[in-house]
């Protein structure tokens, strides 16, 4: 009904993802990678080359899928919610697809020549993660009608225990 809201519950999971990225990453790398790498073996053994082809679609397919489905989905619902708040519907997708460019030069250049550099690995991708959190709590407070205290001492209270988790 609010799609705002639903962007809001997008940014949220991708967070999520965010902050689990690294546990999953290691997860991966030290129990499935050897488990499909000695069950796959066969299958991947018909050209010298094949498991230098299929391991990384296999591996970036399990470790980036559902964070890009997120994104997928995201994206039109903040078009929505953007068109809403307008009331142009060409103004405001010109406008949202723009800003989405904008911010993915600039993230890409923040958190390379920036984040990493500077916080490291781990550092950068747990804060880029709270922030998706943070970020969504907040306009789910902003977007969202008829709270009560407790919703939103709940919703912070979900954010400082996925800080303090992360």
């Amino acid at each position: 009904k609010v799609p705002a809201t639903a962007f809001a519950v997008s940014l949220l999971l991708l967070g999520i993802c965010g902050i689990l990225y690294l546990p999953s990453l290691i997860l991966w790398s030290s129990d499935v990678i050897p488990m499909l790498t000695r069950e796959l073996g066969p299958l991947t053994s018909w050209t010298p080359f094949s498991p230098y082809l299929v391991a990384p679609i296999v591996h970036s397919t399990a470790l980036f899928l559902l964070p890009s489905m997120i994104m997928g989905v995201a994206f039109p619902i903040a078009l929505q919610a953007w068109a809403n708040y307008l009331h142009k519907v060409g103004r405001s997708t010109g406008m949202a697809y723009g800003v989405n460019t904008i911010g993915a030069v600039m993230g890409g250049i923040a958190t390379g020549f920036v984040f990493i550099p500077f916080l490291g690995f781990q550092l950068a991708i747990s804060i880029l993660g709270l922030t998706g959190i943070w970020m969504a709590g907040i306009m789910y407070l902003y977007f969202s009608s008829g709270f009560r205290t407790i919703r939103r001492w709940a919703i912070l209270a979900v954010g400082v225990l996925l800080t303090v988790f992360t």
